[in-house]
């Protein structure tokens, strides 16, 4: 049992790390996107080419070849390839994540900057910045918080999804 429970905190480490790193990267993008409208033909296209395709689907031969190519499925597996098999974990599904959520966030405030208030606040001489963070991020702030929560509960689903085909991230014992 305390395995379990020791193994679970790394779990929802890791998982809200991945939340926050998809969220660092699509945040930026798709509010840039939203407001100017540059670049929303590109995320729409990558959005639907990586959510056509479940996730696991994608990342389950790369993940599963890797991991099973170095050993890690092995007591004897080296700690350089446990970290090199992590750092590749977190590059693939962070990226898999980035664009639908960066399309999904420029939807969102591409509608808020239709709003009156927002192009009164343009028409006023505020700045891009001043907008965002006033007008845009101030109404789509129960939108993160609720699109936050939906992301780290993928990721536990698609690390649960792994984890029954035996990919898993560490080691399933602890050394003595």
């Amino acid at each position: 049992m305390s395995l379990l429970m020791n193994g679970l905190k790394y779990t929802l480490a890791l998982s809200g790390l991945l939340t926050l790193l998809r969220f660092f990267f699509a945040l930026p993008l798709g509010l840039w996107s939203g407001i100017t409208g540059r670049g929303r033909g590109f995320l729409r296209a990558m959005q639907w080419v990586i959510s056509a395709v479940p996730a696991f689907l994608l990342l389950f031969p790369t993940l599963g070849g890797m991991f099973f190519g170095l050993g890690l499925n092995e007591k004897s597996a080296e700690p350089q390839d446990m970290m090199l098999f992590m750092i590749v974990f977190l590059l693939l599904v962070t990226i898999h994540g980035v664009f639908p959520l960066a399309y999904q966030i420029s939807e969102r405030a591409q509608f808020y900057n239709q709003k009156p208030y927002v192009e009164a606040s343009r028409l006023m001489g505020s700045s891009f910045f001043h907008r965002i963070v006033t007008h845009i991020l101030s109404s789509m702030r129960l939108e993160l918080v609720f699109t936050l929560i939906s992301e780290f509960i993928l990721i536990l689903f698609l690390m649960g999804q792994l984890a029954i085909f035996n990919i898993i991230l560490g080691r399933t014992k602890t050394r003595a």
